[in-house]
């Protein structure tokens, strides 16, 4: 399990020992992930992309390579993309790939640096294979449900027919001090109503005020 982050590796690691105490194992230094890439007892090990990458360097023949694996990167999106993901596919000979990401990079948000085959999701992981939104998260509790208010500050006049122009007119009024002036006072007004921080509710079978009140 690779992460990109060292508090991601301690995060996870919190996670899996929730899950199953002592199901997996992490390591604070590039010694300590080769030794555990040669015990065959250490099924599950989480680390950091950068480890990983420098295991890589550092052997460039090792048994590991040959041998059937499962790679999960974590935030997929962020480091996904460079020198280190190329060559971490590129000696593993037998294995899995899978990626998790809550953001991922789709042609029309991808950059335009780096390899030209590799700057989408899609094109360094393959396939999606399954999602998970912010309703199924609402529906199974893992978050608190919120709702969204659409309010239209800007009236376009309907005699505009240049896009450009109603374009740049749009642009000078989302801008407009006077505008942002009254969505501040606006917000500031109806807060308590929207957010219901004056309402109760149970919960677990105490009585909650407020809607962010967990």
């Amino acid at each position: 399990f690779c992460v990109d982050r060292k508090d991601l590796d301690y995060q996870t690691m919190r996670e899996y020992e929730r899950f199953e105490k002592g199901a997996a194992n992490s390591n604070t230094s590039t010694a300590v992930l080769q030794r555990q890439l040669e015990d065959q007892n250490a099924r599950i090990i989480i680390t950091t992309i950068q480890k990983l990458s420098r295991f890589v360097a550092k052997n460039k023949k090792h048994p590991i390579y040959e041998a059937h694996v499962v790679v999960i990167f974590d935030e997929c999106h962020r480091s996904q993309f460079g020198d280190m993901h190329a060559e971490i596919t590129r000696v593993f000979k037998r294995y899995h790939l899978f990626g998790f990401t809550g953001t991922p990079i789709f042609a029309d948000n991808a950059g335009s640096h780096g390899n030209p085959l590799r700057r989408t999701t899609e094109q360094a992981f393959g396939d999606k294979l399954h999602t998970y939104t912010i309703v199924d998260a609402i529906n199974d509790k893992n978050v608190l449900p919120f709702r969204i208010d659409y309010i239209n500050t800007i009236k376009s006049r309907t005699s505009i027919k240049d896009k450009k122009v109603s374009a740049i007119d749009t642009e000078r009024a989302l801008l407009a001090p006077e505008r942002i002036t009254q969505v501040v006072s606006y917000i500031r007004e109806h807060f308590d109503q929207k957010t219901k921080r004056n309402a109760s509710y149970r919960h677990d079978g105490k009585r909650l005020i407020g809607f962010n009140a967990r």
